[in-house]
């Protein structure tokens, strides 16, 4: 129950930090004279966003008692989200911070995106994950979502001219630049996945 109670909080706190991001950005396009459509493709654009919405998904199911635990899938799957939002918080703090300037009620919805749900999040998986099915092989499967991201964001730039993150626009960068940005991205997320299954098989998750 300690577990489920838990997740529900984290699925709070993630819906609401989601709902209050899209309710800014609605209201931000609307008053330039954009429609609400255009105000959520743009938020659809941002790997926070899909990460989060993940998050609050599992965490959802978690808390409800769907969540299909005692399998291999699911201790990866849930080891992918700890990544992820870890990932979305060294990210933000390191190469985003401070680059534009928010209002205080975009500055709560940023932390609640950036540090509240990921702290959280490797708060729950550390002490309630099952961690058995996790090997070392998975951080490189776990790449997967992240490059697709990656892949997405670049398509969509090249149509609409707008890419989510300074490090892959490649207006400014050019494509060996941004592809140098993708593979330091994904380095560091293999290597913060290997971190997170030493850690599991540190706490006790078993062995190969």
């Amino acid at each position: 129950m300690p577990a489920r109670s838990a997740a529900a909080l984290i699925a709070a706190i993630a819906w609401a930090a989601l709902a209050l991001r899209t309710r800014i950005t609605i209201l931000e396009f609307t008053a330039a004279g954009d429609s609400v459509g255009d105000g959520l493709f743009h938020l659809a654009g941002y790997f926070t966003v899909w990460t989060t919405t993940l998050v609050a998904l599992a965490m959802t199911a978690v808390a409800v008692g769907v969540w299909p635990g005692g399998r291999k899938a699911s201790d990866s799957v849930l080891a992918a989200l700890a990544l992820y939002v870890t990932v979305v918080a060294i990210v933000n703090h390191t190469l985003l911070r401070g680059l534009i300037d928010f209002t205080p009620i975009e500055e709560i919805a940023d932390a609640l995106l950036h540090y509240v749900t990921p702290a959280l999040v490797v708060c729950w998986w550390i002490a309630f994950a099952p961690k058995a099915g996790l090997r070392y092989r998975d951080a490189f499967i776990w790449l997967t979502y992240p490059l697709a991201y990656c892949a997405a964001a670049l398509v969509r730039g090249a149509y609409s001219g707008w890419y989510p993150y300074p490090f892959l626009d490649v207006r400014v960068l050019g494509q060996q630049g941004v592809a140098f940005n993708a593979a330091g991205l994904g380095a560091v997320i293999a290597v913060t996945g290997l971190v997170i299954i030493f850690t599991a098989r540190a706490l006790g998750a078993g062995k190969e």
